[in-house]
């Protein structure tokens, strides 16, 4: 695929979703500190138990391993732990994790309140913008297209989305 040219560019945009990197780091670490910012935000009691007054009930009966109908940091963290290792192992065989595993990371991430780019989207809206400012110069009229470098715009415009 040659990326700077139009067929070659919408091959690229057609490629599995345009993907992300496959995670980074140790699973059981992300998973610690996502079960510990969930449990902040929702254990409205405090008393370090998650019930279905205060977590999704589907969710929790999903991951409550002992059964008690309350869900305990170590039980979230277990469960998170499964969807990360799951998830790595599909991105290192080549493959999209499940609907099943992205969805339940979605819902993991909006609960401990954060973004499934790790930020607040920053990532997002500026990788937006690269698109925006590639459209405007491949069809907006401003470029020749004989001489405009659709690789050398994609490279530096990932540079400033990464």
């Amino acid at each position: 695929m040659e990326i700077g040219s139009m067929n070659g560019m919408q091959q690229g945009m057609r490629m599995e979703g345009m993907r992300p990197p496959p995670p980074k780091g140790d699973p059981a670490e992300h998973a610690e500190e996502m079960s510990a910012k969930i449990m902040e935000q929702q254990d409205a009691d405090g008393d370090g138990l998650l019930s279905t007054g205060e977590f999704d009930s589907d969710l929790l009966a999903a991951l409550d391993e002992d059964g008690d109908g309350v869900l305990s940091q170590t039980e979230l963290q277990t469960g998170i732990q499964s969807k990360m290792e799951e998830g790595k192992a599909a991105f290192e065989a080549g493959e999209m994790p499940s609907d099943g595993n992205r969805e339940f990371m979605q819902q993991m991430h909006s609960l401990a309140g954060e973004s499934m780019l790790g930020d607040s989207g920053g990532s997002r809206a500026k990788a937006s913008e690269a698109y925006q400012l590639m459209q405007d110069a491949m069809f907006g009229g401003n470029q020749d297209s004989s001489t405009f470098n659709t690789d050398q715009m994609l490279l530096d415009q990932l540079n400033l989305a990464v």
